[in-house]
């Protein structure tokens, strides 16, 4: 699953503030690397959380199930509910552009029931803490009571495809050229025409220019030389060994003369020229 750099507008600050102080429940958005970046009301854990942590599973369990749910959520596409090890009900879903994944907005964590439940409060008392403190902890946490959890996961998952919809959270660049030009340096050989470029990303020949246009100011073909250029000038910088004609077919082009050409016209010199001034400096 590709992954994106991520913006995240001043108006979701305020929709997770709001969030949480109607429901008094913890929303939050993760980067699709694990990181936080926006708490509803910067509430921090929960001291019932603190007291799991600390003093029974470790906080490591809590990051790895964290981790395992948002790679399950993003594996299905969709929002996940899941109750986590301490017995608190928790849910997660990605936040999707152009099929490429900018995050997860998530809520967490709450009860459901009255009562600690009973393999955790075993795991306290058999490490003979204080089951009072415990208890204290849970009864503040936030209870939702279980005929109104799929309302809230419900009005959760409106909010959540309400803010892509209205670009509150954006991309940084745009996803569907940031994958062609992944596809361009990762295939060095392949000379891509525009037609066929568009039909990898699912998008008209139109639409494809404007959004390189819009992006780099220059056509795709022209990125697309840019490219092979730039890997070229590498090679002949890095790799003493090689010849303008090996050079100029590890970028695409078997011709060498039709590569000086090309070379000559958007540097302003042959690449003979570039070359004897890389191997005179080394």
């Amino acid at each position: 699953m590709r992954t994106i750099e991520t913006i995240l507008k001043p108006d979701v600050q305020k929709i997770f503030d709001h969030f949480s102080s109607c429901f008094n429940i913890r929303i939050l958005f993760y980067l699709p690397d694990g990181e936080m970046a926006s708490v509803g009301l910067n509430r921090p854990d929960s001291l019932y959380c603190e007291l799991i942590q600390g003093r029974l599973y470790g906080v490591k369990t809590c990051l790895d199930l964290d981790q395992a749910k948002r790679d399950e959520a993003a594996a299905k596409g969709e929002m996940i509910c899941y109750q986590c090890h301490a017995g608190l009900i928790e849910a997660i879903k990605p936040v999707y552009f152009d099929q490429s994944l900018a995050g997860f907005i998530a809520i967490g964590q709450f009860r459901s029931c009255e009562r600690i439940p009973v393999c955790v409060m075993r795991d306290w008392c058999g490490s003979y803490l204080r089951s009072d403190e415990l208890m204290s902890a849970f009864v503040d946490l936030p209870h939702i009571p279980p005929q109104r959890i799929d309302d809230i996961l419900a009005l959760f998952s409106i909010l959540v495809d309400y803010i892509v919809m209205q670009h509150l959270i954006t991309p940084r660049g745009n996803p569907v050229v940031d994958s062609l030009v992944d596809y361009l340096e990762t295939n060095m050989r392949e000379n891509l025409r525009l037609a066929d470029a568009a039909r990898l990303v699912n998008k008209s020949p139109s639409t494809l220019s404007h959004l390189f246009t819009k992006e780099f100011g220059k056509s795709f073909k022209r990125t697309q030389i840019d490219i092979k250029l730039r890997k070229a000038e590498e090679l002949m910088a890095n790799t003493s060994e090689l010849t303008i004609t090996e050079v100029a077919a590890m970028v695409g082009y078997d011709d060498p003369l039709y590569f000086s050409r090309i070379y000559k016209k958007y540097r302003g010199i042959s690449p003979i020229i570039y070359l004897r001034g890389c191997r005179s400096g080394q």
